[in-house]
């Protein structure tokens, strides 16, 4: 298997599969029904695409600077949960909420901090 193949299948396309499945989920006219609360589905299903965006991000695209790599992807995610709030408002039996999309950016926030930290104490345990 080629690098950039190896890449695209171990770091990208579970990312993009992962925005198919919020938007798939978000194509249903009631929402799922979860047992926790909808802000804390929100923080941690936009918690875990931020991870996913940084660590893709960090694959190959060779951004020395970490913190721009964690910036890129809370940008990114603000703009999915943008989108994906505006697409849930012409679902029938769906609203869009901004306090979701606040949920969505604080999730984000904070699933590429954790990463980024995990990331960097990783390396430096390797490196002890």
């Amino acid at each position: 298997m080629s690098h950039a193949l190896r890449i695209v299948s171990l770091y990208w396309l579970p990312l993009f599969l992962y925005v198919a499945l919020i938007f798939a989920v978000s194509s249903f006219s009631s929402p799922a029904p979860f047992t926790f609360p909808d802000k804390l589905a929100h923080f941690i299903e936009y918690a875990l695409l931020a991870a996913m965006l940084v660590r893709a991000l960090r694959s190959n695209t060779h951004l020395e600077r970490w913190w721009l790599a964690g910036l890129l992807s809370v940008f990114v995610v603000a703009i999915l949960g943008g989108l994906d709030e505006w697409y849930q408002s012409t679902v029938p039996g769906r609203q869009s909420d901004i306090l979701d999309l606040a949920a969505d950016v604080c999730g984000g926030v904070v699933g590429a901090g954790l990463y980024l930290i995990g990331q960097r104490l990783w390396i430096r345990q390797k490196s002890d």
